[in-house]
């Protein structure tokens, strides 16, 4: 019997936003994943299985939905996606330059979503301004992207949570 079950994984790291340069390389690193697994995630799809890589003030999150019979696979595909992807320049540069519009754009966003960023920046620990975070990506370089990884892999926390059914048979 298959179930849907939502799984949640969080590697627990300040080096993500501890300055505006870690926290565009974390976010182009996640946009890069998830262009290199664009192929393999419309299979996931069609089965029922859904992912996400993004990068948070707490660290990069992976999350994977779906019935559970075939998330462990997914769940695989992902992680080794992100400890061994291997950067293509002309990938980087399409995906910087999306980076790049999307930062230069925020700007003509509705009122409220700006003033909703301003407040959440006014009370976070860590967090940077459209305008630090775009200085810091028109200086991005593929090399220091590939540099970014293995330092956060160095100083990262798992965290894990399972929403659903889980089988004493399945390991995870």
């Amino acid at each position: 019997m298959y179930s849907f079950r939502i799984l949640k994984l969080t590697s627990n790291s300040q080096l993500v936003y501890s300055s505006p340069a870690n926290a565009v390389a974390a976010r182009v690193y996640c946009d890069l994943v998830k262009d290199a697994l664009n192929e393999y995630a419309y299979d996931a799809e069609i089965a029922g299985l859904e992912y996400s890589v993004s990068s948070s003030s707490v660290g990069l999150e992976v999350e994977l939905a779906g019935y559970n019979d075939k998330m462990l696979v997914l769940l695989e595909k992902v992680i080794t996606m992100i400890k061994d992807l291997d950067i293509h320049p002309d990938r980087f540069k399409i995906i910087k330059e999306k980076n790049l519009r999307a930062y230069k754009n925020w700007i003509y966003q509705q009122p409220y979503h700006q003033v909703g960023e301003f407040i959440r920046y006014m009370n976070a620990q860590s967090m940077w301004l459209n305008g630090e975070a775009l200085a810091e990506l028109e200086c991005l370089t593929i090399e220091d992207v590939k540099s970014f990884f293995p330092k956060l892999l160095r100083q990262t926390h798992i965290e894990a949570l399972v929403h659903g059914n889980l089988y004493k048979e399945v390991r995870y």
